[in-house]
């Protein structure tokens, strides 16, 4: 058995890293309702799609006990969106702080949309906000996932202090609690 086998979430995230690189913003991965299928789209318009190949093609190559995951891009549509003027920003001259949030979350709250919140909510202390993990398993109850965001918190002024990050972090899991209905682990 491999130890560090790749899956959908694994293409979600080369996915996402490309899409960063290339100043790509209004993206969204559609989850398809059968199977594991993830559809891409930028703009509100189709541009790929991420799925598991069915098990019984998979017999039919002598590829037994694995789960194979393709990726189907238009990388004319993708470059046709992506923003190449770079910029260059300089290092932060002040420590950034990282905090951790794990909660559960029901299924059909869409990730892309609380994300898009939080960030509001956390301005203009709120560096960055990414989902560092993501559970479904036997310790969450069915029809939920369990997602752990990482927060990185910093000023281009000073060195923030755990009293000027508190509030906002705070703000941020209320935020969770009552606009997302999510239970804080």
């Amino acid at each position: 058995m491999v130890k560090d086998e790749l899956g959908l979430l694994n293409l979600k995230g080369i996915i996402e890293t490309l899409f960063a690189r290339l100043g790509i913003k209004n993206y969204e991965f559609i989850n398809q309702t059968q199977g594991f299928k993830l559809d891409i789209c930028l703009n509100k318009e189709p541009v790929g799609v991420i799925s598991m190949l069915d098990p019984v093609l998979l017999g039919k190559f002598n590829i037994k006990n694995r789960n194979v995951f393709v990726l189907e891009v238009s990388l004319e549509k993708i470059l046709s969106a992506a923003g190449l003027n770079k910029k260059y920003t300089p290092l932060a001259k002040y420590p950034e702080i990282n905090r951790d949030i794990s909660f559960i979350l029901r299924v059909e709250n869409s990730v892309n949309g609380l994300l898009s919140l939080l960030r509001e909510k956390g301005e203009p202390l709120l560096r960055s906000l990414e989902v560092s993990d993501y559970y479904k398993g036997k310790q969450i109850p069915v029809g939920f996932r369990g997602l752990t965001l990482s927060c990185t918190y910093g000023s281009n002024e000073r060195t923030l202090t755990e009293k000027e990050i508190a509030p906002v972090h705070n703000l941020i899991c209320s935020a969770l609690i009552d606009s997302f209905g999510a239970k804080m682990r």
